[in-house]
């Protein structure tokens, strides 16, 4: 798959588009799930420096082989600063509020839990930390739209947004979210669910009371 995406140009949102939104930063400590070949990781390590990080996770192993395989192949001492972990996105093995920033590039619609791994994507975020999520069209992604309504749904309010076909959304923790609401849990945010929102944001209906800490009717 991966030598695919190289011969089709990579049609995912480009580390160019990545770079634009997130800003990184010399010193930052930046988290990327499914890094793929690696092209992404690549750019953001160049702005983090020595004295900053990048943690890379991915289940199975050979997969974060291929993005290292990438850092290493290239002449700059990005590597240095990067660091590979296999581990569930779904049980991030980080302490709370350990990260900048963190990235998900046309892979949150292949978990198996989305709603899952935004929880823990806001638990290891600072509480003013970014968050892009990126996608682009093709057989199983996550549209725009449903992102942006999946990620509000976990505790997500969304800063920039580009694009549609392919898209990159910015985003920030919400306070309020830094405990989960008991009213939540429980909800279905496997990726069937998911992948099966409307896009006429209904399922806000019940989501926004509990943002302005009300009881929804």
């Amino acid at each position: 798959m991966i030598e695919q995406l190289r011969a089709t140009g990579l049609p995912r949102p480009s580390p160019r588009q990545l770079i634009a939104a997130l800003r990184p930063a010399p010193g930052e400590r930046i988290l990327e799930l499914r890094p793929g070949a690696g092209h992404h990781a690549h750019r953001v390590a160049r702005h983090l420096g020595p004295t900053g990080r990048l943690d890379l996770v991915d289940i199975p192993e050979h997969m974060l082989d291929e993005a290292i395989h990438y850092l290493e192949a290239r002449p700059t001492p990005d590597r240095a600063w990067v660091v590979p972990t296999v581990a569930d996105p779904r049980t991030l093995p980080f302490a709370d509020h350990t990260f900048t920033s963190a990235y998900v590039i046309a892979a949150l619609s292949t978990f198996p839990d989305p709603g899952r791994v935004l929880d823990e994507l806001h638990r290891v975020l600072q509480p003013t930390g970014r968050l892009v999520i990126a996608d682009h069209r093709r057989t199983h992604w996550l549209p725009p739209d449903t992102a942006r309504r999946l990620a509000r749904r976990h505790g997500f309010s969304l800063i920039t947004s580009q694009g549609t076909g392919r898209y990159v959304h910015l985003l920030s923790p919400l306070r309020a979210f830094s405990e989960r609401t008991p009213a939540l849990e429980g909800a279905d945010t496997t990726r069937s669910s998911v992948l099966s929102f409307t896009e006429t944001g209904a399922e806000l209906e019940y989501v926004r009371p509990l943002l302005d800490g009300r009881t929804p009717g």
